[in-house]
């Protein structure tokens, strides 16, 4: 069984360099993959990691 790590709103933000209002909205557009607890939502680790990872490939093509 796999274990997966999830990270809040507010470390995403952090990660990303972003605001948290910014994270929510990315949830709600679907940019953001996210599963919600309760009133709160949750980012896997996994998902962080592929979107830093195809933000930092964008950018070596730029």
């Amino acid at each position: 069984m796999a274990v997966h790590h999830f990270l809040t709103s507010v470390q995403v933000a952090k990660l990303l360099g972003i605001s948290r209002i910014s994270v929510y909205k990315k949830i709600k557009k679907g940019q953001i993959k996210a599963v919600r607890i309760g009133r709160n939502f949750a980012v896997s680790e996994e998902t962080i990691r592929e979107i830093i990872e195809h933000n930092h490939n964008k950018n070596l093509e730029s």
